[in-house]
């Protein structure tokens, strides 16, 4: 979800090629177009959705998605050319992204911190209402401390986002690991959709015919129309 937000683009979830093929002229989305929606011939076919939009018109080709399955696994069969050093590189970016170690020490002393600064605002209003105190000195305690909390706190909340987009990135790898691992290698890739989801970060596509597959363990692979 937090993905799709910031993208700020509407796409169509139902099919598994939405949001995941981009225009590299414009760098908007394709989407489904249908030809000849009432006759024998009906064909869908995916282009650019900014192609028309403006005076600029892109000149990224049209894709079939007979096309796109093809090209897809001609890009996973170089992919996956040498396995075990994809695979070993994989495993070093799970272990990376899985590794929080420096991440849980910084919130375990921002944890003390939290408690520290409660505990000093704490004695500091007992002192304000048991000794006479100028107020405008105890306003500008309360306010420092009251500000030093709400650093450590909004530190806190970041680093658990970072935790659990760790925790994202590392669920990614290892569905992409376990994609890869299910191949037998005497026999031909054959295409599904959860094989796309699961392998595809994204395909860029440019005018000259390149699609360019980037995988989710950062490979990219270059195929032709």
């Amino acid at each position: 979800m937090a993905v799709r937000k910031s993208k700020g683009r509407h796409h169509n979830s139902l099919s598994p090629f939405s949001a995941k093929i981009v225009c590299g002229d414009c760098g908007e989305y394709y989407g489904p177009k249908v030809w000849h929606s009432t006759d024998k011939y009906r064909r869908v076919i995916w282009q650019c959705n900014g192609k028309f939009k403006g005076e600029h018109r892109c000149g990224t080709p049209h894709l079939y998605e007979e096309d796109i399955k093809r090209l897809f696994l001609q890009a996973v069969a170089n992919l996956t050319e040498a396995r075990e050093v994809l695979m070993e590189t994989c495993q070093m970016l799970l272990d990376e992204y899985l590794n929080t170690e420096k991440i849980d020490a910084e919130c375990a002393a921002l944890e003390t911190e939290l408690e520290i600064v409660s505990e000093l605002t704490r004695k500091l209003i007992a002192e304000n209402a048991t000794t006479v105190m100028q107020q405008e000195e105890y306003n500008r305690r309360y306010d420092e401390l009251v500000q030093r909390y709400r650093d450590a706190e909004d530190r806190a909340q970041q680093l658990q986002n970072q935790k659990v987009t760790r925790r994202f990135q590392a669920d990614v790898i290892e569905s992409f690991m376990n994609e890869i691992r299910a191949f037998d290698n005497s026999l031909p890739v054959q295409y599904s959709d959860r094989l796309w989801l699961n392998l595809i970060d994204r395909v860029a596509v440019y005018e000259d015919g390149r699609l360019v597959f980037r995988f989710k363990n950062g490979t990219e692979i270059t195929e032709t129309l």
